[in-house]
């Protein structure tokens, strides 16, 4: 699973699988389901799956507005994702887009090798995942990596930044800081973080043309005011 163990995105809402990993921070608003025992630290047990909503630890339209407008001046209609919290409003307003299509897959993985594929073919594409998809994604990261060289634009969510906003455990989080960019710098993948909603176009630009340029996927963490709306608390 993307970001927390215990959640799983649909349409935008996250169903709640494993309770023993969802933190009393994460249910802030349960819709639907039955929560039983709330201990200080977690759900112990959550007898009904329940929809929760992260309206408040997420990107904000201006980000939104400026992401999906910048994929389209590029040229970029494919958009592949695996749902996770930070970037499901911006990936839920690309499904109503009418100008993208839009592919959700069940692994970080297949995503990768999915944008790969249509990239050999011709497709301009991205894969919008998190920090943690690109670490489950590793297998196929050094395939289209190091050994094919195919050109893969990935948006992905910093978690574990500074500036994270979100409410999973701070152990998680330091270790997507610790590990995250150590690994795409042993898989020779190239990487830019964008914390400003002011470089956001430029950057956007500049990776997809370095993208093919290159011959590699190519990473841009979004983290700062990109990714978390400012009146976010953590």
């Amino acid at each position: 699973m993307t970001e927390s163990e215990g959640l799983r995105m649909t349409e935008g809402r996250s169903v709640i699988l494993n309770p023993s990993y969802v933190t009393l921070n994460e249910v802030k608003s349960l819709r639907t389901g039955c929560v039983k025992d709330l201990s200080s630290g977690q759900v112990d047990k959550v007898i009904c799956a329940g929809i929760y909503s992260f309206a408040e630890n997420t990107m904000d339209e201006e980000s939104i507005t400026i992401i999906i407008n910048t994929l389209k001046h590029e040229k970029i209609d494919l958009v592949v994702t695996l749902p996770e919290e930070p970037t499901s409003p911006l990936t839920e307003a690309i499904r109503k887009d009418p100008y993208f299509t839009s592919i959700t897959v069940v692994g970080e993985g297949h995503g990768i090798s999915l944008c790969a594929g249509a990239s050999i073919s011709g497709r301009r594409c991205v894969f919008v995942t998190g920090i943690a998809g690109l670490m489950v994604g590793t297998w196929s990261l050094s395939q289209m990596g190091v050994l094919y060289g195919i050109p893969v634009l990935i948006l992905a969510s910093y978690r574990g930044d500074i500036a994270d906003r979100s409410g999973i455990s701070g152990a998680q989080l330091f270790m997507f800081q610790q590990l995250g960019e150590p690994l795409l710098n042993a898989l020779r993948i190239p990487y830019r973080i964008i914390e400003k909603k002011s470089d956001l176009e430029r950057r956007i630009v500049d990776g997809h043309s370095a993208c093919q340029g290159f011959g590699t996927p190519l990473v841009l963490l979004l983290t700062g005011d990109v990714l978390w709306s400012n009146d976010s608390t953590a």
